[in-house]
C-alpha cells in the first residue's frame, strides 16, 4: 500500500476531537446493519433452540410419567406374584382349611382388581400365618 501524502486533509484538524467522533459514526452506520443482521439470526436461532428444548422437556415429561405408571403396575404385580407363592406356601403345608381357605380362594379371584391396602393386608396375613408354621417346626 502506498500511502500519499497531499495537502487535503481527511479530518479538520482545528477540532481533532470532534473529527475523531466523526470518523467513528461514519464507521459505525456502515457496520451497523451488518452486526444487526448477525444479532437478529442468532436472536432467531435462540428462539429456535429455546422451542426445542421446551418440547424435549414435554416428552420428557411424558416419559417419566409413562415410566412411573409403569414402575406402579410392576410393584402391584410383584406383590400379586410374593402373595401367590404364600398362598401356595400355605396349601403346601396343609395350612389352608376352613374359612382361611374360603377367604384366599375369594382373593385368589379379585386378585387383579384389589387395591393396595387390601393386597398389603393379606401380604402381611399370610406372612404371620407361614412365620407361625415355621415357628412351630
Amino acid at each position: 500500500m502506498i500511502v500519499e501524502i497531499t495537502r487535503f486533509h481527511d479530518i479538520h484538524t482545528e477540532n481533532l476531537d470532534q473529527s475523531k467522533v466523526n470518523l467513528a459514526d461514519k464507521i459505525i452506520d456502515k457496520v451497523k446493519p451488518l452486526i444487526d443482521d448477525l444479532h437478529l439470526e442468532k436472536e432467531r436461532q435462540i428462539r429456535v433452540l429455546e422451542n426445542n428444548i421446551s418440547k424435549k422437556k414435554n416428552i420428557l415429561l411424558d416419559n417419566k410419567k409413562n415410566l412411573e405408571q409403569k414402575v406402579l403396575v410392576l410393584d402391584k404385580k410383584k406383590k400379586i406374584k410374593k402373595l401367590i407363592e404364600r398362598i401356595e406356601q400355605l396349601n403346601s403345608f396343609g395350612m389352608l382349611y376352613g374359612e382361611l381357605k374360603k377367604e384366599m380362594i375369594i382373593v385368589l379371584k379379585i386378585l387383579d382388581s384389589m387395591d393396595e391396602k387390601n393386597l398389603n393386608k393379606y401380604l402381611q396375613t399370610t406372612m404371620e400365618v407361614v412365620n407361625k408354621r415355621i415357628l412351630k417346626q
